[in-house]
């Protein structure tokens, strides 16, 4: 793992206050940037550096907590990539700390639907076609949007250090806004609209 590298330049000290960055990140707030700049900028000579450092440390936390890694076991497995002794007691009290809210966080996730957040739809009418044998008859266009999950934070794992799209380094630049666009028939929307009207009862009885 090429980021333990870097992870190795950094004091254990320092190395503690970054992992409390990006737990407090997975968790729902922003990283606050202009701390982990100048935490690392007498350590790291480029920003790259930084966004290895920080993607290397939100790969190892957020995928320990998710497979439950005991601590011993995740102390030797990092030990034997190169950190050192002192960096990897101080990045595992930082998991061992935080492993029950990221775990929790995690599972609230896995049961979570996509918020819809826009619908737009139009009626068109067919006059002529050469694939219908039917035509002058109305076809429905939907476009729907939709966000993360109530009280999830729309970014994605691929932001800069500033904030602002970069390459595999968590941050707060993405949006986890989706669109979804798909034409029907009148008579597949009116069993699509039946069906939906029918879930929505059985929901509201639960």
């Amino acid at each position: 793992m090429a980021e333990i590298a870097v992870l190795s330049r950094i004091s254990s000290v320092r190395l503690k206050i970054l992992c409390k960055q990006v737990v407090g990140h997975v968790l729902g707030t922003e990283i606050d940037y202009e701390k982990v700049l100048k935490l690392t900028k007498d350590t790291f000579d480029t920003t790259s550096d930084v966004k290895a450092a920080v993607a290397g440390l939100d790969f190892i936390l957020v995928n320990s907590a998710k497979y439950d890694i005991e601590n011993e076991a995740l102390t030797q497995e990092i030990q034997q990539l190169g950190l050192p002794k002192e960096n990897a007691e101080a990045l595992v009290k930082s998991y061992r700390d935080s492993k029950d809210a990221l775990r929790e966080r995690f599972g609230q996730q896995s049961f979570s639907l996509r918020k819809l957040t826009k619908a737009e739809w139009r009626a068109d009418v067919v006059v002529s076609s050469s694939e219908l044998d039917e035509i002058n008859r109305p076809a429905l266009q939907f476009k729907l949007t939709t966000g993360p999950p109530t009280g999830m934070p729309g970014f994605s794992h691929g932001a800069g250090v500033d904030g602002s799209g970069g390459d595999g380094v968590v941050g707060g630049g993405g949006t986890g806004v989706e669109e979804v666009a798909f034409s029907t028939t009148m008579e597949k929307f009116q069993v699509l609209y039946s069906e939906l009207r029918t879930a929505r009862l059985l929901m509201d009885q639960c």
